[in-house]
């Protein structure tokens, strides 16, 4: 019991007070307040009015509220209320954006664009009206304009709204609620009519483009035909994400664990994380057209495994059956090859020493291969092996897979085939 006892007073004592979080998260120090942050959620009915405060002091006076220098409260604000779904921030919220010009920018920065619809959708109070008017105000910015359409798709994907209000409310504009002259807003519009989808809204989105209303450079009409024809996006199933950094891949898998708790996107989170590929899984599923032996460069090259590819992302076999498909490469097995260079993100950064010492073992073991060229599929790891072998006089080459396949395709007499 003493040892309990103690712990909750030594957990008190560190706890910091909801004064010393507002002063953490206020100042812009270009380091993440993640203890702050932490320490704001643990408090949350505490600080939550003083979040609140903050929000209706910048609403009462947006323009002067921008003018603060590295402030940062105002928006750990918006995303902290926001994620306690707290709806007295909806209308504080709304009045602040409400601003013209380039306010909203200079009070919120990129989450104008990026955070704004999920924001609104997660502290909305049940009455769409002040959302509306952020949406038919042609004073106020028209990305924010955009953001407060895009958050009626939030809404009916939280379950906030129905589907049927929300396209009625998409069908007034077009009839006359939305000022028909071009601006953002229009755009915004017929991409939140793709996305809820409303397909019964297709004429109507048809009459916008011919009338001028959408830049089809920022939402083509195909595009947004394609999305509306096919409600179900059972189209998309067809299609791959590709990516060719061993690093991103292993990241662009996880969405749906990232984004698990937003009832926005964790829907497509999942369909995301299935169709991400790696390069080399790809053209390994859809078959590999090997180059013509005429042409073929004769190599002696060695794999190296990135750490993120073959452990994150369980990728081992298909870059040596990418390699093997290209006449007159020699594929040297690589000792270790799975074991890391040392570069490891911003490992070689933090850990410079050990970075080293397994760079110098790597560099053992490609010297033993005798080969010339050394493949491995992620940035990272290139970066960190040609930095190793030009301080070691080496001469190596360091590629990608795909690199050396592109390469024999182009040496192919028969490329106009390809």
């Amino acid at each position: 019991m003493r040892f309990t006892a103690t712990a909750i007073l030594s957990n008190t004592r560190l706890m910091m007070t909801v004064p010393e979080i507002l002063k953490e998260l206020e100042p812009y120090t270009g380091q993440f307040p993640k203890k702050a942050l932490e320490a704001a959620i643990e408090q949350r009915e505490a600080i939550t009015p003083e979040l609140l405060r903050v929000l209706e002091t910048a609403a009462e006076n947006p323009v002067e509220f921008a003018k603060r220098e590295k402030y940062m409260l105002g928006i750990f604000a918006m995303y902290l209320l926001a994620q306690f779904r707290e709806k007295r921030a909806y209308r504080p919220l709304v009045k602040m954006f409400s601003a013209p010009g380039e306010t909203a920018f200079e009070l919120a920065g990129d989450t104008v664009t990026e955070g704004l619809k999920q924001i609104l959708g997660s502290v909305y109070d049940g009455d769409p009206a002040p959302l509306q008017g952020l949406v038919e105000d042609e004073n106020v910015n028209e990305y924010v304009r955009s953001a407060a359409l895009d958050a009626f798709v939030v809404l009916v994907d939280s379950g906030q709204m129905s589907r049927e209000e929300a396209m009625a409310y998409y069908r007034s504009l077009f009839q006359g609620r939305l000022k028909r002259t071009y601006s953002h807003a229009w755009n915004g519009l017929v991409t939140a009519v793709a996305d809820l989808p409303a397909p019964e809204l297709l004429e109507e989105v048809r009459q916008a483009y011919k009338d001028d209303l959408v830049d089809p450079g920022l939402a083509g009409l195909g595009e947004i035909e394609r999305d509306l024809l096919h409600p179900d996006r059972s189209y998309r199933e067809q299609y791959a994400i590709i990516t060719n950094a061993g690093g991103c891949g292993s990241h662009l898998k996880h969405y749906a664990t990232l984004l698990k708790d937003d009832l926005s996107y964790c829907e497509r989170a999942e369909l995301w994380d299935r169709k991400v590929r790696d390069i080399h899984e790809w053209l390994v599923q859809i078959g590999i057209r090997a180059p013509t032996v005429e042409g073929a460069r004769l190599q002696t090259v060695t794999y190296h495994e990135s750490c993120h590819l073959s452990h994150g992302q369980k990728v081992v076999l298909q870059p040596r059956q990418v390699l093997g498909a290209i006449p007159g490469l020699t594929l040297v097995e690589l000792p270790e090859s799975n074991w890391c260079c040392g570069s490891a993100g911003i490992y070689s950064l933090t850990q410079p020493e050990m970075a080293e010492k397994l760079l110098e073992r790597k560099l053992e073991h490609i010297r033993a291969t005798g080969a010339t060229v050394v493949a491995t599929a992620n940035p990272g790891c290139q970066l960190q092996l040609l930095n190793g072998a030009r301080r070691h006089g080496l001469q190596l080459r360091i590629a990608h897979p795909v690199t050396l396949l592109a390469e024999a395709y182009r040496a192919s007499p028969l490329l106009g085939e390809f």
